[in-house]
């Protein structure tokens, strides 16, 4: 079974990055719509109102460890 192993190299990692794709990013409302002059926070508030709208279709998971010997992170790609 790989769900126990996968559960173990998390733990193990040192810290874990989490890629989501979606079918799409944002609709075309023009109360949602991107503009140069956003923050970044009304800029994330929009993306993450215009991703619900959108379905995943593919999910990446990194794991990295610290590796003494190199001083440096190790990439585990799942």
């Amino acid at each position: 079974n790989v769900l126990p192993t996968l559960l173990d190299e998390i733990k193990a990692a040192d810290f874990v990055a989490i890629d989501l794709e979606l079918t799409g990013l944002s609709n075309d409302d023009r109360d949602v719509r991107i503009a140069s002059y956003d923050s970044i926070q009304q800029r994330y508030i929009k993306l993450a109102e215009g991703a619900t709208h959108f379905v995943p279709n593919q999910f990446g998971l990194c794991l990295f460890t610290w590796s003494a010997s190199s001083q440096s992170y190790d990439s585990h790609l799942i």
